[in-house]
């Protein structure tokens, strides 16, 4: 091949990766845009926000009270009230908060604002964790070696998947807590990658109340006898700090 042949295969290679980035990054940016003038836009954000609320005004009542505030799907009681407020007046049930006491904090930030304003606030962090889902990954990588524009195409790639992941922007659309599993997922499997078990299980631990499905991810661990990892993901303080004996467990069991 001669030299002519090179460059022209070097710059075909280039401005492939560049239209594959730009696309990636535009089709991402114009979704996260767009979701905004959907009629269902933060449909599953609205209870968030209306529990940081409570949390600010310290009515932990409907929060814990199940049975006084429509069962597991509100059919009565402030959550019901809330989503009619924004989505479907002749809904006779609406969703509320599922999870454990403690991690309202992390929706408390937001209850001085006003549901659009802090569904958009949402929606610009759950933008930054997919980015931040791709760095970690693109960082823990373990792929053969490449150089120069076949590194930048593997990376052009790799952002492609990452932006245009439907769970990820089904996340943005809807205002979940999807993007921030995920990012914790991440972060978990760069930690391995950098040789720190013990972080990495820490990271798991932490979201092992929320979604109980990450502890699937230490009994595998354990089945490896990685034990720093079961030790960091059993052990992990943000356990304790929510775990259901330290909570009104009455209320969140639906008693």
């Amino acid at each position: 091949m001669n030299e002519t042949e090179n460059k022209l295969n070097a710059s075909a290679l280039a401005l492939t990766t560049g239209l594959l980035l730009a696309f990636a990054v535009a089709f991402f940016l114009y979704y996260g845009l767009n979701t905004m003038n959907d009629p269902v836009f933060s449909i599953d954000f609205a209870p968030y926000h209306l529990s940081g609320r409570l949390l600010a005004q310290g009515d932990l009542e409907p929060l814990t009270n199940y049975a006084e505030t429509g069962g597991f799907f509100a059919d009565t009681g402030p959550y019901l009230d809330y989503f009619h407020q924004f989505f479907f007046p002749q809904s006779t049930y609406a969703t509320r908060w599922v999870y454990l006491p403690a991690y309202l904090w992390i929706f408390r930030p937001l209850a001085g604002f006003d549901f659009p304003t802090a569904s958009r606030i949402w929606l610009a962090a759950n933008a930054l964790l997919t980015l931040a889902c791709f760095w970690l990954l693109w960082s823990a990588r373990r792929l053969p070696a490449l150089s120069g524009q076949l590194k930048n195409w593997r990376m052009a790639w790799f952002a492609f998947l990452v932006l245009t992941f439907q769970p990820m922007l089904s996340n943005l659309w809807h205002g979940q807590v999807t993007g921030l599993i995920f990012t914790c997922f991440c972060l978990s499997y760069w930690l391995l990658h950098r040789n720190r078990p013990l972080a990495a299980g820490l990271v798991l631990g932490l979201i092992i109340p929320f979604k109980f499905y990450p502890a699937l991810f230490v009994l595998y661990f354990g089945w490896r006898r990685q034990w720093r990892v079961v030790m960091g993901g059993d052990g992990c303080p943000g356990r304790q700090f929510v775990h259901p004996a330290r909570q009104p467990v009455d209320g969140w069991l639906g008693g």
